[in-house]
Formats: structure tokens, C-alpha cells, sequence
């Protein structure tokens, strides 16, 4: 690591946190450690941490001390992981159908984490501050397993609304990269020539050591970097860390930046879930959630340490399966492999401007639309299909809404409303929530 590195990491960033009550790096140290654990002493870890939520949950949370007297279970005859499978699964629309239950009769400091969803299901959780800041230190703490120090200079392929902020907070959120050693391309909204001036001189001046971003727009800036055979100067890169959808065409991004490309699966809900390995295997963070799948590979979390509102066995809707580590494995951590992860899709608009699906989503949940799943087919520039299937929650008001924020965003002129009994899934599996029929070759 050059001077830089350690100065930032071990003194500048974490000190600026501090100063905000922020304790991440404290947590970050606590959980570091857990890596020279044995997976024996993981697991005895993670179910203490599990007895205590339980226990509080039956305790202080309404909607967990009703379901568990409703099935006679007390949080004494939970005596192992088996005995935890016993609790119904926690769904989204569970948790839309009782948010004011689901918050501990205990107070805490909460900050809201409202999230779009991967098929369109607004999904408003509460995170507690201390599981707050515990989340963002076990996702140091994972990437730093994936040799990525706190203080290394990482560009940010993400979304990022800073252009709708106030000055004030604009300016604090530029103060905040520039002492993280941080920059960040918008991915919502950009033409060509941006992305040009973002690769060629930005990137360039900026040299980081790390890349990390949205997997499906690192995915559309590669095919780019390809097709156009830009040149990149980065001779710092060591590597490209995706996250929030599934990793797909490794190899194609692994060409474009010249370097190893990394898997890192997390949600606004649990920020950190697994992360993969030098050799690519995925490892759940198993001190900080527990992973399980059901019959139909469904995902259920865990979230041990989200005292605010508690999340037990609670579905966040992606695929995927675990699978044990070999006996020769030093790795604490189970194996964990997403087989359908979210898939999301980079729109179009007639102007030149590419636009990532995030964009819209993100203004679902920052205006807390009650739409039900979603699905949007962008057929051309000017006509896009909406795909509804109602819940009980879905607003006829918030879909008016959301058809006004497609107009807005894609500049499209017709919207067609269909309501379904179902989600669509395609041939592979997926349920995909944005689709793009524009060629990438058009106008």
C-alpha cells in the first residue's frame, strides 16, 4: 500500500466518521477479526447472535410476539438453526402489511431505507444506527477480505443524485468523496460524450486503485470501451468489484479494464451478504447474516444485529444456493453462489442519453409510489408498456405518478398500462423489471 493508502485508511477516513458519531471503524475492527475464526467458532458466533435477536424480537416487537404465540413457539425451544426454520418466512408484502408492528417498542435512533426492489415492490425497512453503521462495517470488512483497504482510491459507477440535491448538501457530499478518495460517474443518466470525458480524462486523472459499480452498467461501459477501442491509462487498477445485480460476462469486463473482476452481493435491506474470493468462490457473511434457501432457491436473510426492526427468515426476492466449503477450506465463511440474481437494464432516450433502470426505481422509493411488482418494456423512443401486478397496497394515484416519472425520464410519449395476474418470467428463469427492445445501434 503507498503512503497515501495507510494515511487515509488508518487515520483521515476513519477520524472524519468519528467526528460524526459514526463507529464503522470501530465495528470494522471487530469484524475483521472474525476472519482468522474457524468456521466451528463462526457458527457458535452467529447463533448467540441469533438467540439474542430472537429473544428481543419475542420481547419488544409486536408483530414477532403475535406469530410466535400463534404457533406456540417460544424463543427457549429455538435450540438450533433447524428449530429457527420453524418461524414463517418474513415477505415484502409481510413487512408492507405490518410495518408499524414490525418496529421494536424499544427506541432507538432510525433511519428510514426505502427501496424500489428488483420487480418494482416498494419496501420500507427501518435500520437502527448502530445496524446502520455495523452494515457499512461489515461491508468494509468484506471488502477487505477481497484485499481492498480503507483508504484506497475507488471509482464509483453508481447511481448518484447529487444534480437534484440542495447546495448545501451537494457540497457536503463532495467533501465526503474527496476525503473518502472517491469519485463517482452517475450511471441514472449519460450520453456518450460524457462517458467519453469520464474514461479518458477523469479516470484518468483520478488513477484508482479500485472500480466498483452497479454489475449491468460496468457490463454497458465495457461493451463500450470494446466497441469503440478506447484506450485506458490506469496503471493503478487492480481490480473491478461488482455489485447489486448478477455478475454476468466476467470475462468481457476483465478485458476491458485489464484486470481480475469480483462479485459483491448485498440489497439496501442487508448490505453485505457474500463476497467472492481470489478464486472467485462467493462466501456469505455468515457473522452478519444468516443465509438459507427454500425449496424453490429462494433467498431468506437473517440480519443478526437489526434490533430496530427486526428481520427474521425474511425473503428479499432473489435465486440462488449455498453450498458447504471443502474441509481444506481456511475460509470461515460458507460457499454461497447466486444462480438468478436481479436483473435490471440500461434504457434509452432519443436524445443520446443512456438511462439506468436504478433511476426510475429510486424515484419509486424516494416518493414512496405504492405500485405493486412492476415490469417496464421500452419499445421505442416514444411508446413504453407498463406491466402492474396489484397488491393490496397499489395506489391508482402513485401508478398515474409513475407513469408521469417514465415520461420525464425516457421522454417517451405513450405509456400503455396492463394490470397481470403474475409477474412474466423469461425462458431463463429471470424476472426482469426493465427490458429495452432499442437496438444498441440506434439513433
Amino acid at each position: 500500500m503507498s503512503l497515501g493508502n495507510i494515511l487515509f485508511g488508518n487515520l483521515i477516513i476513519p477520524m472524519s466518521y468519528y467526528l460524526r458519531g459514526d463507529f464503522r471503524f470501530k465495528y470494522f475492527g471487530e469484524y475483521k477479526k472474525n476472519l482468522k475464526k474457524t468456521k466451528k467458532e463462526i457458527r457458535a458466533y452467529q447463533f448467540e447472535r441469533l438467540k439474542k435477536l430472537i429473544l428481543h424480537s419475542y420481547e419488544t416487537v409486536p408483530y414477532y410476539k403475535a406469530l410466535f404465540d400463534k404457533i406456540r413457539l417460544k424463543p427457549e425451544d429455538i435450540k438450533n438453526l433447524e428449530d429457527f426454520k420453524k418461524i414463517p418466512p418474513l415477505t415484502k408484502k409481510d413487512v408492507l402489511a405490518n410495518y408499524s408492528t414490525l418496529k421494536s417498542t424499544k427506541k432507538y435512533r432510525e433511519i428510514e431505507i426505502s427501496s424500489g426492489g428488483s420487480t418494482g415492490n416498494r419496501v420500507v425497512v427501518l435500520k437502527d444506527k448502530r445496524y446502520h453503521e455495523i452494515s457499512r462495517a461489515v461491508v468494509l470488512r468484506d471488502l477487505f477480505s477481497a484485499g481492498i483497504n480503507p483508504g484506497s482510491k475507488i471509482a464509483w459507477v453508481w447511481g448518484s443524485p447529487i444534480e437534484n440535491t440542495p447546495l448545501k448538501t451537494n457540497i457536503m457530499h463532495r467533501m465526503q468523496w474527496l476525503i473518502n478518495r472517491r469519485i463517482i460517474f452517475n450511471t441514472f443518466s449519460y450520453t456518450e460524450n460524457e462517458l467519453v470525458t469520464w474514461l479518458t480524462t477523469d479516470l484518468k486523472s483520478f488513477n484508482p486503485d479500485f472500480i466498483y459499480g452497479y454489475a449491468d452498467a460496468i457490463i454497458d461501459i465495457s461493451k463500450y470501451i470494446k466497441k469503440k477501442e478506447v484506450k485506458l491509462i490506469l496503471p493503478n487498477l487492480k481490480k473491478v468489484i461488482c455489485t447489486a445485480q448478477k455478475l454476468e460476462n466476467r470475462e468481457l469486463i476483465e478485458e476491458a479494464f485489464n484486470c481480475k473482476v469480483i462479485d459483491h452481493y448485498g440489497s439496501r435491506e442487508v448490505e453485505s451478504i457474500a463476497i467472492e474470493d481470489e478464486n472467485y468462490l462467493m462466501h456469505s457473511s455468515d457473522d452478519f447474516v444468516i443465509v438459507e434457501i427454500d425449496e424453490k432457491n429462494e433467498i431468506i436473510l437473517t440480519p443478526l444485529e437489526s434490533y430496530g426492526m427486526p428481520l427474521l427468515r425474511y425473503k428479499n426476492g432473489d435465486i440462488g444456493f449455498v453450498k458447504e466449503t471443502k474441509g481444506n477450506s481456511s475460509h470461515p465463511f460458507n460457499e454461497f453462489n447466486i444462480k438468478v440474481g436481479r436483473s435490471v437494464e440500461i434504457l434509452r432516450t432519443k436524445d443520446g442519453k443512456r438511462v439506468y433502470s436504478g433511476k426510475i426505481n429510486r424515484q419509486i422509493a424516494d416518493q414512496k409510489l405504492n405500485i405493486g411488482e412492476l415490469q417496464l418494456i421500452q419499445k421505442s423512443f416514444e411508446e413504453a408498456i407498463l406491466n402492474i401486478v396489484k397488491s393490496e397496497q397499489t395506489d391508482e394515484n402513485d401508478v398515474e405518478k409513475l407513469i408521469r416519472i417514465i415520461k420525464e425520464t425516457l421522454g417517451t410519449s405513450t405509456v400503455k398500462v396492463q394490470y397481470l395476474s403474475s409477474f412474466p418470467i423469461e425462458k431463463s428463469g429471470k424476472k426482469i423489471s426493465y427490458k429495452c427492445l432499442i437496438k444498441d445501434d440506434a439513433p
